[in-house]
């Protein structure tokens, strides 16, 4: 890849949540709070020839962490939702860009890296955000949930 290409996803994926904590934090420091960023199941392995996708998103687990470590004292948590396939504008577009007999296959293995043999749809990757934001996970932070239908559960032979 070029250098261009790994610096447009590392911009995106990583500094982009950089940039979030970095303007959330000063207000959240005066009263506590949450801070929920999104990673990805592939930050916590690789995946052939996404090496930028990968790294940015391991950034963001291990930056989630420290700000965990960093911020406790101002009562504030810190986490990250890995999320796997989810259906969302993005996925929807490359989808759009095919044939009907590509998009079928497309989309077969896309459900078929899942154990639960579907995408998610957003909304149950916003129900995991607002569990790591709410009071029932209120003692949980520096964790990175991981909400991909079972791609990390282990390799099928």
């Amino acid at each position: 890849m070029s250098e261009e290409q790994w610096d447009a996803v590392v911009d995106i994926c990583m500094k982009g949540v950089f940039l979030g904590c970095k303007y959330a934090l000063p207000e959240l420091m005066k009263h506590g709070g949450v801070i929920v960023n999104t990673a990805s199941h592939a930050g916590t392995e690789a995946i052939p020839l996404s090496a930028h996708y990968c790294a940015a998103k391991a950034g963001v687990i291990n930056m989630t962490k420290v700000i965990a470590m960093d911020y406790a004292k101002y009562r504030i948590r810190a986490n990250c939702v890995c999320p796997g396939g989810t259906r969302t504008n993005i996925v929807e577009s490359y989808f759009a860009g095919m044939s009907a007999e590509q998009r079928k296959a497309a989309e077969e293995t896309g459900r078929a890296i899942h154990l639960l043999d579907r995408l998610a749809d957003p909304e149950e990757m916003a129900r995991v955000a607002l569990f790591l934001a709410c009071d029932d996970s209120s003692f949980v932070t520096g964790h990175a949930l991981v909400a991909d239908g079972g791609i990390t559960a282990g390799h099928r032979i």
